[in-house]
C-alpha cells in the first residue's frame, strides 16, 4: 500500500493469502511425511506434530526464526543432499551393479517426457510464484541492503540449481535401490533411512 496504493494491498493479500495454503500445506506433507518415515509413527499424528512445530517456532520468532531456519536448510540441502547424499547414492547405486541408464525405462532420461505444456506450465508457474510468494520477496525486502539482496538471490539461484539436480538424480536413484517400497513422497527420507549412517 505505501509503494502502490490500497487496491494493490487488498489484492496482493488476498492472492497471497490463497497461494500460501498450498504452499503451506506442502511443507507440512513434506515434513510429516519424513517424521512417519523415520519414526515409523502414524502419519495423522505426524502432520499434527509437524503444523504445531512451525506454526509456534514460526509464529514466536518471526522473521529472524524464519532467516535461521533459510541458513540451516541451505547447510542441510547442499551438505546433506549435495555433498553427502549424492557420493553415497552414487556408492549405493553402484554396488548393485548396473547403472541408472540400465535399470530405468528410457523416458526417465527423456526430459520432454511429461510434455512440453507441462514443463512450460511448470516453469510459468515457479516463475510466477517466486515473484508473488511472500518467502521469496520478504527475504528481499529485509536484506540489509539492495547489494545483499542481489547477492543473496544470485547465490540462491546457483545453490538451486545443483540442489534440483542432486534430488534428481537421488529420485531416479531410489527407484533403482528401493523399487516398490515407496511412494514418490516418501521416496527421499526413505533413500535416507537406507544409504545414510544412522546418525
Amino acid at each position: 500500500e505505501a509503494r502502490y496504493d490500497s487496491k494493490t494491498r487488498l489484492a496482493a493479500t488476498i492472492s497471497i493469502f490463497i497461494a500460501t495454503i498450498g504452499f503451506v500445506a506442502s511443507q507440512f506433507v513434506v515434513g510429516a511425511s519424513a517424521l512417519s518415515v523415520m519414526t515409523g509413527w502414524d502419519l495423522g499424528k505426524c502432520y499434527i506434530i509437524t503444523a504445531v512445530t512451525i506454526t509456534l517456532y514460526v509464529a514466536a520468532g518471526g522473521l529472524l526464526a524464519v532467516t535461521y531456519t533459510d541458513a540451516i536448510q541451505m547447510i542441510l540441502l547442499l551438505g546433506g543432499v549435495v555433498i553427502i547424499g549424492v557420493p553415497l547414492t552414487i556408492s549405493a547405486v553402484n554396488s548393485t551393479g548396473q547403472t541408472l541408464a540400465e535399470a530405468l525405462p528410457p523416458e526417465y532420461f527423456d526430459l520432454g517426457a511429461r510434455g512440453w505444456e507441462n514443463i512450460l506450465a511448470l516453469a510459468v508457474s515457479s516463475g510466477i510464484s517466486f515473484f508473488t510468494m511472500m518467502d521469496s520477496y520478504t527475504r528481499c525486502i529485509s536484506a540489509k541492503s539492495a547489494k545483499a539482496a542481489r547477492n543473496g538471490t544470485i547465490v540462491a539461484a546457483v545453490a538451486v540449481v545443483f540442489i534440483a539436480l542432486s534430488c534428481t538424480y537421488l529420485g531416479m536413484a531410489t527407484k533403482v535401490l528401493l523399487p516398490d517400497s515407496v511412494n514418490d513422497t516418501d521416496a527421499l527420507p526413505a533413500l535416507i533411512i537406507h544409504v545414510f549412517p544412522h546418525g
